[in-house]
């Protein structure tokens, strides 16, 4: 049908010539013949304007509604006006729900990029785990040099506690005689107790030093573990929302195939009827042909819709499926941190169990220093050698 851009008309017979085409009726014939008078009522080929054919049409269909055989078409378009306004309104509702998707979309990747943080904290603290138990390794050996050496020492005090014997012994003896030698051999083993106890109090330190450091790693770790754990309860309680809302969707788009469905029934009863009454006028027909080409774009946008909501659902159900494999992943990392800390709390148990045995020592070669000090000879020897030192500060 060709139009005048410019002027905005249309000659009449160019629109009889199209409805004869959409119809398949002559324009000299029915009811088409009664709406060609009314729009060029003296046959001249007038041009139409827009606003002249709609109120013609409207005029020529309120003659044709006056008919009873136009009854039941008008009951069949109020109802597919009705199940046009249903479907517009659950299409709202459906991309009212699709925007509320995409919101919790968004909220899961945050949530996923939070996680995907919180591992590899949870990693660090592994691999700092790990560096705990190597320190604690070398306490443990830095602790066996110290019993050894206290062993030494505690040898030496023995040797010294005999030699003390044989110094008061040959005291008695030979005052005179021995007293150098006495002095000279006494003299090498104080200092050699002095400086043994003197390492081993500092060996004693330096390993409290480590043990007081692994307390502190420790309680690092097990703030960590315990942040960790918080996390995935709240990972946990944002999951079952995803899944809430995810149901939500699905029974939605049950109900929009439903409602498809319906309206697959009513079209298909409409055919059923046509099929039952042949007889019925070629104008019925075309209006029931017009009706459902104008209804068809409704149902395939419809469909589209649902089919957006299925991609997104998927979408969704991927996502809550990879923050599940997060928080496993959570759950292996909290099992290798609670195993890293019964180690941690294994190790601390024997390095106060040995800094306990390095304290008992010590207070043995204090008991041994003080008895030794206590013997006049010895103690007389230790003036005379601090106030030689005295002497040459």
């Amino acid at each position: 049908m060709e139009l005048n851009v410019n002027v905005g008309e249309v000659q009449a017979s160019k629109v009889m010539q199209y409805l004869q085409d959409m119809t398949a009726q002559s324009p000299h014939q029915g009811k088409l013949k009664t709406l060609y008078d009314m729009l060029d009522p003296e046959q001249k080929d007038h041009a139409v304007t827009r606003d002249t054919f709609h109120s013609t049409m409207r005029m020529w269909i309120s003659q044709c509604c006056q008919s009873s055989e136009w009854k039941d078409l008008l009951s069949t378009v109020d109802e597919l006006k009705h199940a046009r306004q249903r479907l517009s309104e659950q299409n709202r509702s459906l991309l009212r729900s699709m925007a509320q998707s995409e919101d919790t979309n968004l909220q899961l990747t945050l949530e996923i990029t939070q996680l995907r943080a919180k591992l590899l904290s949870a990693q660090r603290a592994t691999v700092r785990a790990r560096s705990l138990s190597e320190e604690l390794d070398e306490a443990r050996r830095a602790l066996k040099e110290s019993q050894e050496r206290l062993v030494q020492a505690q040898a030496s005090t023995c040797t010294l506690e005999e030699l003390d014997e044989t110094l008061t012994l040959l005291a008695e003896k030979d005052n005179s005689i021995c007293k150098r030698d006495l002095r000279e051999e006494v003299e090498g083993k104080l200092e050699e107790a002095i400086r043994q106890t003197e390492m081993a109090k500092k060996t004693a330190a330096i390993n409290w030093w480590r043990a007081l450091k692994v307390e502190e790693d420790r309680t690092k770790a097990q703030e960590e573990a315990s942040q960790a754990s918080h996390s995935r309860d709240k990972a946990m309680e944002r999951l079952q929302k995803a899944e809430a809302t995810v149901q939500e969707l699905q029974d939605k788009v049950h109900c929009l195939q439903a409602a498809l469905r319906t309206t697959s029934q009513q079209t298909g009863n409409d055919e059923g009827r046509e099929a039952a009454f042949p007889k019925v006028d070629a104008s019925h027909q075309s209006k029931r042909r017009d009706v459902g080409i104008a209804t068809a774009p409704m149902e395939e946008s419809v469909g589209r819709a649902a089919e957006r909501a299925m991609e997104t659902w998927r979408k969704v159900e991927a996502m809550v499926n990879r923050a599940v494999k997060a928080v496993d992943l959570l759950h292996v990392s909290e099992g290798r941190i609670r195993q890293a800390r019964e180690r941690v709390e294994a190790a601390s148990e024997r390095v106060e169990r040995v800094l306990s045995k390095a304290v008992d020592a010590e207070a043995k070669l204090s008991e041994v220093e003080t008895r030794i000090l206590e013997k006049p000879e010895v103690g007389s020897f230790l003036l005379v050698q601090e106030e030689a030192t005295a002497a040459q500060r």
